[in-house]
Parts: structure tokens; C-alpha cells; sequence
């Protein structure tokens, strides 16, 4: 587990990665679970802008336990 909130796997997206899951999230085609997790690896990228966030920030964003986030 990870209870420190620390980054439990580490996710690095090209640019054509990222263009295909904002394209899912932005749209809003696909199912609720499906945009969450495609949401969750843009937050996680190791590349986005400003810097990935943590396990916990991620977490706190969707109001969920970091297991959901990494487990996801």
C-alpha cells in the first residue's frame, strides 16, 4: 500500500498519448469510469505541465482513496 501518498507507479505519456486521453476526457465520450481513468493518467504524467501530482493529490481531486488511484 501506499499511505504516505508517495508516487506508487510512475506514468510518462508522449504527446500522442496525451492528445488521445485529453481528446476522451474533453469529449465526453466513453464511460464515467473509463474518462476517470484516462483523467487520472494525465494528472499522473510525469511530463504535464506544472509537474505530476501524488498519489494523494490525485486522490483528493476525485474524493477517493489513493488505492482507487493507483489501482485504477
Amino acid at each position: 500500500m501506499n499511505p504516505n501518498g508517495r508516487k506508487f507507479y510512475h506514468v510518462t505519456l508522449d504527446a500522442e498519448e496525451r492528445f488521445s486521453l485529453e481528446y476522451l476526457v474533453e469529449s465526453g465520450k466513453g464511460s464515467k469510469e473509463r474518462r476517470k481513468r484516462a483523467h487520472i493518467l494525465l494528472l499522473a504524467d510525469i511530463n504535464r505541465d506544472g509537474g505530476c501530482l501524488r498519489d494523494a493529490g490525485i486522490a483528493n481531486v476525485f474524493s477517493v482513496l489513493t488505492s482507487t488511484v493507483y489501482h485504477d
